[in-house]
C-alpha cells in the first residue's frame, strides 16, 4: 500500500469520526440550530399554557443596581405571588396574555450570530439581552428581562431574555436570546405584558363592593401620641374629629347628607357638636372621590400578619398573645390602649396611627378600615416594615429584591369586617285583619282569607329578613378570612381619598380649596410611631388596671373589635404608661 492510499484512508477515517462526534454531541432539544430558525418556532417544548405552574420575571433595577425577582405560582391549586409571601393572585387573564406572547411564536430574523470574531458580551449589551441574573451583568437598557415558565416537577417549559425593541416596529418586535446561548433573534414579543407590579396581578376591588350599595360612612379622625397628664406621660389616642355622612344614590339633588359632626374643643380636647354655617356645604366632590376609591380600593403591597393575630381575626376577634404581637402591631402603626368602663371593667382595644373609617353597607356589613404607619418602599416596589437590620436591609422585606429602601408616603392599612343588624331595614309587616266570630258568613270568609294572605306575606318578609341576617354573617366570615392574614399597603394618593378629614368635609363657595399635595402627616417621617413608645424588654406588657401575671409572658389579652367611641365620651383618652416597668418575676 503506497503512501497516497494510506493518507486517503486516514482522511476518510477522520471524516467518519468527525461526523460521528457531531451526531452524538449533546444538544438543547428545545431550540433548533440557529442557521435554519427563521420562520420556525424557537421554543418547541412550549405548546400548552395550561401546563404552566410558575412564571418568573427578573428585571434589572437601574436605581439600585439590584434585580427585581417577581414570581407567580400555583400553590394548592390557586395562583399566588411567592415574591409577596404567597398573596392570592388574580392571574388567569394576566397569565394568558403573557403566555400568548411565547406560544407558537416564530423567529422573524436573526440579529446576531456568534462567529468568534466579536465580543459576545458587547453584542449582547448592544441588543439589550444581557442576563439580569448574572453578576455584574451591566447597566441601563443593556440588561434584558428574563422570563421563565416552569411546569410540573420544575420542568422548564420556556426561558428567554427579552431585550430592546426593534426600531421602526412600533414596539411589536423585540430582540431575544435563549439563556446560555449567544444567538440573538427577532420575535414579535411585547414587553408591556411582563409586569412586575404587584397591583397588576391582584384583585382590583379589594373590598369587593358596589359603592352604590353604600349607606353611610363614619370617619373617626384621631392620632396617637405621647400626652402629658397629672399622672405622668402616657401614650394615648388624641381625638380630632368625628363625622357621619349618609349616602342616597337615588336622590334628585344632593346625594350626601351630614348626620353627625363633632370636633375636639381647643381648650379641653372634649368632643363638641358642630353644625355647618349657612355659607358652608358638604364637599360633594371629595365625598364622591372617597366613594369611588372604596369601590376600587387599590393596594400596592402586603405584609403578612403573625398567625396568632390572623387566626383570631379569622374567628371574628382580635387577640394579642405575646410581646412579639404587640411589637408587630406597633411597628406597622397600631397600639393597644386600656381604659376603665362605666361598669368598672377594663376595656382594651386597638387604636391606629391615623384614625379609622367605617363603611356601612345596606346589607348590614361594615368595613372597618384602620390607617397605620407610613412604610418605607424600595425602588423596586417592595414594601418594607419600618424596622431595619444593621446591614441596611429591612428585616421584614416582603418583596423579592434586596434593593435599598427609601422612605415614601405609602401607608399600612388593616381591614376588618363586622355585621350590624341595625343597619338592615326591618320588614314592614302588614297589620292583620280582625275576623269577627259572628256576622255575614261571606264577609267572615273574605276577611279570613285576607288575614291568611297577610300572614303568609308577613311570614315571607320575616323569613327574608332572617335570611339577610344569616347571609350577612356568613359574608363577614368570608371577608375576615380574606383580610385576616394581611396588613395591606396603600399609596398616599389613595389614603388622601379615603381618609377625609373635617377640613376636607366642607366647602365655602369662592373659597380656595386645600392643596391636594399638602400632607399633614409628614412629621411621621421625622418621628416614626414605633420610636415614640418603648415596651418592656422583658416581654411583660403592663396595662394600667389590667391584672398582670409576671410568671407567664404569653398571657392572652382579649381585644374587642373596635367600634367608634360613644359621641358623649370625652377625648383624649389618657392612661399612664409607667416610665420604669417593673421586671418580671
Amino acid at each position: 500500500m503506497n503512501e497516497l492510499t494510506k493518507t486517503s484512508i486516514f482522511i476518510a477515517i477522520a471524516v467518519v469520526l468527525l461526523l460521528f462526534a457531531w451526531l452524538v454531541q449533546p444538544r438543547d432539544r428545545s431550540v433548533r440550530n440557529d442557521n435554519d430558525m427563521i420562520g420556525r418556532q424557537l421554543l418547541e417544548n412550549f405548546k400548552d399554557p395550561s401546563e404552566i405552574k410558575e412564571l418568573q420575571i427578573v428585571k434589572f433595577v437601574p436605581e439600585t443596581g439590584d434585580q427585581a425577582d417577581f414570581r407567580v405560582a400555583e400553590v394548592n391549586g390557586k395562583w399566588c405571588l411567592p415574591s409577596h409571601q404567597n398573596y392570592p393572585a388574580d392571574a388567569d387573564d394576566q397569565m394568558g396574555r403573557v403566555a400568548s406572547d411565547f406560544v407558537d411564536q416564530k423567529v422573524l430574523d436573526i440579529a446576531y450570530r456568534d462567529t468568534g470574531n466579536t465580543d459576545v458580551r458587547e453584542m449582547h449589551a448592544t441588543y439589550g439581552v444581557l442576563d439580569p441574573e448574572s453578576t455584574g451583568s451591566g447597566t441601563g437598557d443593556s440588561v434584558g428581562v428574563k422570563v421563565k415558565f416552569t411546569g410540573e416537577n420544575q420542568r422548564i417549559l420556556a426561558s428567554l431574555i427579552i431585550g430592546k425593541e426593534v426600531e421602526d416596529t412600533g414596539g411589536r418586535h423585540s430582540y431575544v436570546r435563549v439563556p446560555g446561548q449567544n444567538t440573538v433573534y427577532v420575535m414579535a414579543i411585547n414587553k408591556n405584558n411582563l409586569s412586575t407590579k404587584f397591583d397588576d396581578w391582584v384583585e382590583k376591588n379589594l373590598l369587593d363592593i358596589s359603592s352604590y350599595d353604600l349607606q353611610s360612612v363614619r370617619m373617626q379622625d384621631y392620632s396617637t401620641d405621647m400626652v402629658e397628664t397629672d399622672q405622668g406621660i402616657a401614650m394615648a389616642p388624641v381625638f380630632h374629629s368625628y363625622f357621619k355622612v349618609n349616602y342616597d344614590p337615588m336622590a334628585l339633588g344632593e346625594k350626601w347628607r351630614l348626620a353627625t359632626f363633632q370636633r375636639a374643643d381647643e381648650r379641653t380636647g372634649q368632643r363638641i357638636d358642630v353644625t355647618l354655617a349657612p355659607e358652608e356645604a358638604l364637599n360633594e366632590k371629595m365625598l364622591e372621590d372617597m366613594r369611588q376609591a372604596f369601590d376600587d380600593l387599590k393596594i400596592i403591597d402586603v405584609l403578612r400578619k403573625p398567625e396568632s393575630i390572623a387566626s383570631a381575626q379569622r374567628a371574628g376577634e382580635v387577640f394579642v398573645k405575646s410581646y412579639d404581637d404587640i411589637e408587630t402591631l406597633q411597628n406597622v402603626g397600631y397600639m393597644l390602649h386600656a381604659r376603665e368602663t362605666q361598669d368598672g371593667m377594663t376595656a382594651i382595644r386597638i387604636y391606629s396611627r391615623q384614625g379609622e373609617a367605617f363603611i356601612d353597607m345596606k346589607d348590614g356589613i361594615v368595613y372597618h378600615l384602620m390607617f397605620g404607619n407610613l412604610t418605607g418602599t424600595n425602588v423596586a416596589g417592595n414594601a418594607t416594615a419600618p424596622s431595619a437590620d444593621t446591614d441596611g436591609e429591612s428585616s421584614a422585606d416582603i418583596g423579592g429584591s434586596a434593593a435599598t429602601n427609601v422612605l415614601s408616603a405609602n401607608r399600612y392599612l388593616m381591614i376588618l369586617a363586622e355585621f350590624d343588624e341595625s343597619i338592615l331595614e326591618k320588614p314592614a309587616l302588614v297589620p292583620l285583619t280582625e275576623v269577627p266570630e259572628e256576622g255575614d258568613e261571606e264577609e267572615i270568609a273574605r276577611l279570613k282569607q285576607q288575614r291568611e294572605s297577610d300572614e303568609r306575606s308577613n311570614k315571607q318578609l320575616e323569613d327574608d329578613y332572617a335570611d339577610a341576617i344569616e347571609t350577612g354573617k356568613r359574608r363577614v366570615q368570608e371577608l375576615n378570612l380574606r383580610f385576616a392574614d394581611w396588613f395591606f399597603v396603600i399609596s398616599d394618593e389613595v389614603f388622601k381619598k379615603i381618609h377625609v378629614t373635617d377640613t376636607d368635609l366642607m366647602t365655602r363657595p369662592g373659597e380656595p380649596q386645600p392643596d391636594p399635595e399638602f400632607d399633614a402627616g409628614l412629621d411621621e417621617m421625622v418621628r416614626p410611631f414605633n420610636d415614640i413608645i418603648t415596651l418592656p424588654s422583658n416581654g411583660g406588657i403592663d396595662f394600667p388596671g389590667v391584672p398582670q401575671d409576671d410568671s407567664d409572658d404569653n398571657t392572652e389579652v382579649a381585644i374587642p373589635s373596635a367600634e367608634p367611641e360613644p359621641v358623649t365620651e370625652p377625648e383624649p383618652i389618657v392612661e399612664p404608661i409607667p416610665a420604669e416597668p417593673e421586671p418580671a418575676t
